[in-house]
């Protein structure tokens, strides 16, 4: 393992299908940072609830995400740092507005949030789309490039609003993203 300070917490954000869990994963085994994967995969599992579902009940759905932010900041406030978390809970704010009602909610709480995100010694990894990563995750319906790049855009609002400057990790290429992560990190 290698020590990659100046990081305490590191964070990878962005749409779905654009690669975030295997860019984690990587950064977890080469940092040995505790580990906080995503809520919302998670809580699909735990729900027992189906994407049709979620599409037309707009009430669960809503509950669904509000559930899935929360439990995205519980987690984060009981990890030791340093960590690394599989998305923000940002990500989860920019997927509300499609399908709930709650966008609201999630919007105020994620100008508190959203300190977090600008603290020194905190690294934001902002994966970026393209065409060529979309598979099915076998967890959610495969992906729309319109959905991928719908996402991305609400997500890179967020972080402008909130003065959120991310590193941008715009090659469609590991490799790449290895070797860019991979200097911040100092390995």
């Amino acid at each position: 393992m290698v020590d990659p300070r100046p990081w305490d917490r590191i964070y990878v954000a962005g749409a779905h299908s654009v690669g975030k869990t295997t860019l984690a994963r990587w950064v977890q085994r080469v940092t040995g940072y505790h580990y906080m994967a995503e809520w919302p995969r998670r809580l699909i599992a735990e729900w027992e609830v189906s994407l049709d579902t979620m599409r037309v009940d707009v009430a669960r759905t809503g509950e669904f995400q509000l559930e899935a932010y929360r439990r995205h900041v519980e987690c984060e406030d009981a990890l030791e740092t340093p960590y690394l978390a599989d998305r923000t809970a940002l990500d989860v704010v920019a997927y509300t507005g499609r399908h709930t009602l709650v966008v609201p909610q999630l919007v105020a709480a994620a100008a508190d949030y959203s300190a977090r995100l600008r603290e020194p010694r905190t690294l934001v990894l902002f994966v970026r789309p393209h065409p060529s990563l979309l598979a099915a995750d076998g967890v959610r319906e495969s992906p729309s490039w319109d959905e991928v790049v719908r996402v991305d855009a609400v997500l890179e609002f967020l972080f402008a609003y909130h003065g959120v400057s991310p590193v941008s990790l715009d090659s469609p290429s590991m490799v790449t993203r290895l070797r860019t992560v991979g200097k911040l990190l100092g390995v």
